[in-house]
């Protein structure tokens, strides 16, 4: 049965084997070997993918050209010190050939500072590239890890999060209040038949809609937003101010929903959302397309006209006009003394046979001392001034009536309905059905409302839809994105493997990440164990005795029955092989795990599981599945880990279907997928996800 572990020396050739050296010696502090990124540019190292990018006498050592040497004489610039071991030029062999400030690690001089997070403060993490303690910032909860959260644009445990005394929030389907210390506490789990309710700082439980699939969102009747927690419960969110629930996300309002206004005889609604608002004429609304006088717009309604604006009429002798919206009459005012109302206009009583004037559209005509009239209105025809006389006449247009002359001015016609007079809209505004409007868009302009396209009309005073995106896509700078959901629940989202950052132990004790909108979060089920808390180390994502030196088996007890040899001497582990692990265990790493842990379907589902641990694109895509050990990348003939057992590990010639890779290290065998592949005394080894760098042991 072949072992599946992440080896300490492949086989590969006697010279590449020394160059491996430098990246295992002790004291490296978690370093990889490779020259430190604050250092490349000083020491004048070239950047390579393979040893013939290099001059003579140099090979390619992780990304960088690097210069072989005996001695110290063959050696110089930044690099004047000959490693005897590895037998490359570095910077330094001890701590007194760098500068103060700086400490000799894997051959180069680097900054003294952190190397790991767990060296700096609770809410700080280590900058690689200056080696210095930062802030963690975030600006939510899943930015952090398990086991914290985000708290003033920093990651803090959750124990010691600091909150404001008498609040309470949802989380969870449990209702969480902070006591005075300022420390959180579950309060209330809500039931199956309730839901977790957020409004403002208090939250509380209460009977309501439940059961719903994890991560889903939605909007209450009330304009709050919801979204389903752990157990398939709705955690009410109420939106801020100026904002409603829109397609389950909390959306800034240009109006309030489902009211209308006017804007002069316009009747401008706003929409169910408050994201949009429509104009419309009310002389096109239902109820008004026969109304004898048209229909105005008043508080946020079209209503009939009851008169012509600006038309005029004679109540009682006295002279009555119509209000400038058409709604109702204005209060009449009496005539002077020797005046009478004719056609709604006061006029002299006194006048000379022959005269001849208009007063609206009633044409006056005086026979003897008093006046004859002629009403031209009842004809359909206005009085008017022609060739110096007063006579009835078609009218030109309907007095009060206003359109548009062009997309900026408006067009009115005067009481007599004989002549128009204009007035230009401002730069924000539109004409429409003879009123300047605010201009709402630019035609052509396209937006996202709610989960919808809408484009701007013709005449920039509204919204059309153009396409609802439906329940599988999503609008996004007014384009329909199909939505890709990783997962429909927490089982699609299988968890990495565990693994060590440092000495804390990183894993997933449900075995599970938890979907939220369809995307796994990995964050949200992370577990953290700090291991040297309890003077133990982290190894192969968990907190063991640290091992101790061996030569054979018999040194070795306890937790660790094994001894595990190498070119650099002996190590105590759980197990070398998969046959010294239980029937459900697999010996993965020098530690026997569960098959569970590592089980896989697809590669897809490896590169994926690969990406959750922070590997970058190209590693991912190297990921392959094995129904027998999981999730794994490369394999490779190696010697048997048993004492006295070491096997021809410089071999410089493959076997079977395995091939040598084009590297410098050239007698890497890789392709193997069982012991068969390789020779006697070697097995199958192959890296198994998580693939996170190594750290020195």
């Amino acid at each position: 049965m072949p072992v599946f572990s992440v080896p300490d020396v492949p086989a590969i050739g006697a010279f590449s084997a020394a160059l491996l050296v430098l990246a295992l010696l002790p004291g490296c502090s978690g370093d990889s070997g490779m020259a430190p990124a604050e250092v490349t540019s000083d020491a004048g190292l070239a950047e390579c993918e393979e040893v013939r990018d290099c001059r003579g006498g140099e090979l390619c050592v992780e990304g960088f050209c690097r210069s072989v040497c005996d001695d110290d004489e063959a050696c110089e610039g930044t690099l004047d010190r000959c490693e005897p071991v590895s037998g490359l030029c570095v910077q330094c062999l001890d701590q007194d050939d760098c500068a103060e400030g700086r400490s000799c690690q894997s051959g180069f001089c680097v900054r003294d500072g952190c190397s790991r997070d767990e060296q700096c403060e609770a809410d700080e993490v280590c900058d690689r590239d200056t080696r210095e303690c930062v802030p963690r910032g975030c600006e939510r909860d899943r930015d952090c890890l398990g086991g914290e959260v985000c708290r003033d644009g920093a990651c803090r445990p959750v124990q010691d999060s600091a909150c404001t005394p008498d609040t309470a929030r949802c989380e969870d389907g449990a209702v969480l209040r902070c006591d005075s210390t300022g420390t959180r506490e579950v309060v209330e789990r809500c039931t199956a038949s309730q839901t977790c309710v957020q409004d403002g700082s208090n939250a509380r439980c209460e009977a309501g809609a439940a059961g719903c699939n994890v991560g889903e969102t939605g909007c209450e009747r009330d304009g709050s937003r919801w979204v389903c927690g752990a157990g398939g419960q709705r955690i009410v969110e109420r939106c801020t101010g100026g904002e409603t629930c829109v397609s389950g996300q909390c959306l800034s309002v240009v109006c309030t929903p489902a009211t209308a206004r006017c804007d002069g005889s316009i009747l401008v609604i706003c929409d169910a959302t408050g994201q949009s608002e429509v104009s419309v004429s009310c002389s096109a609304t239902e109820g008004c397309t026969d109304a004898a006088l048209g229909c105005t717009c008043h508080d946020g309604d079209c209503v009939e006209r009851v008169c012509t604006p600006g038309s005029a009429r004679c109540q009682d002798g006295r002279s009555q006009r119509c209000g400038e919206d058409g709604r109702r009459w204005l209060p009449a005012e009496d005539c002077a003394s020797g005046e009478t109302c004719i056609a709604g206009a006061c006029v002299s009583t006194a006048c000379t046979t022959g005269d001849n004037r208009c007063e609206g559209d009633v044409e006056l005509y005086c026979i003897g001392d008093d006046w004859d009239t002629t009403d031209c209105g009842r004809r359909g025809q206005s009085c008017a001034i022609i060739d110096g006389r007063a006579q009835c006449s078609d009218r030109l247009c309907s007095p009060g009536a206003r359109d548009c002359a062009d997309p900026d001015t408006v067009r009115t016609c005067d009481a007599d309905g004989n002549a128009f007079s204009t007035s230009s809209c401002s730069a924000s505004q539109v004409c429409r059905d003879g009123a300047c409007v605010t201009r709402a868009c630019s035609p052509g302009d396209r937006r996202c409302a709610g989960n919808a396209i809408e484009t701007c009309n013709d005449t920039s005073t509204g919204w059309d839809v153009e396409r609802n995106c439906g329940a599988d896509a999503v609008c996004e700078d007014a384009e329909c994105r199909e939505v890709v959901r990783e997962c429909s629940g927490d089982t699609d989202c299988r968890a990495p493997d565990a693994f060590c950052d440092g000495e804390t132990a990183v894993s997933w004790p449900t075995g599970n990440g938890r979907c939220s909108g369809g995307s796994c979060d990995f964050d949200a089920t992370r577990q953290r164990i700090d291991c040297a808390a309890s003077g133990e180390v982290c190894r192969d994502g968990a907190c063991r005795t640290p091992s101790t030196g061996c030569d054979r088996d018999e040194d070795c007890g306890g937790s660790t029955p094994y001894c595990r040899t190498s070119l650099f001497g002996g190590t105590c582990v759980e197990c070398r092989r998969d046959d010294q692990c239980s029937g459900n265990q697999q010996c993965l790493g020098n530690v026997c795990t569960t098959t569970s842990t590592t089980s896989c379907t697809s590669d897809t589902q490896c590169a994926q599981r690969a990406r959750a641990l922070g590997e970058t694109q190209e590693r991912s895509e190297l990921a392959r599945c094995d129904s027998r050990i999981g999730c794994y990348t490369k394999g490779f003939c190696g010697p048997l880990n048993a004492a006295g057992s070491a096997g021809d590990i410089f071999s410089s010639s493959c076997i079977g279907d395995t091939t040598c890779g084009d590297s410098f290290f050239t007698d890497i065998c890789s392709g193997c997928r069982s012991d068969s592949d390789c020779r006697e005394g070697e097995q199958c080894q192959v890296e198994v996800i998580p693939l996170f760098p190594s750290t020195c042991r």
